[in-house]
């Protein structure tokens, strides 16, 4: 189970299983990409909010 899960995020992200993902502040699209990978993975595509993601993202980076 667990190896399907990083099979499909990696899949969708491009992201290699054992590829280092950088500093969120130096590499945001690539954390930003695995969240949504992970999002999907999780709980399909249905439900999947971009906005609030990326208000989580804004929220995250201040610190709050």
């Amino acid at each position: 189970m667990t190896a399907t899960y990083i099979e499909n995020v990696c899949r969708l992200t491009g992201i290699a299983p054992d590829e280092p993902i950088g500093i969120p502040s130096d590499q945001p699209a690539r954390w930003m990409a695995l969240g949504v990978a992970m999002a999907i993975q999780e709980n399909g595509t249905d439900s999947l909010d971009y906005f609030a993601m990326l208000k989580g993202w804004s929220l995250a980076r201040e610190g709050t």
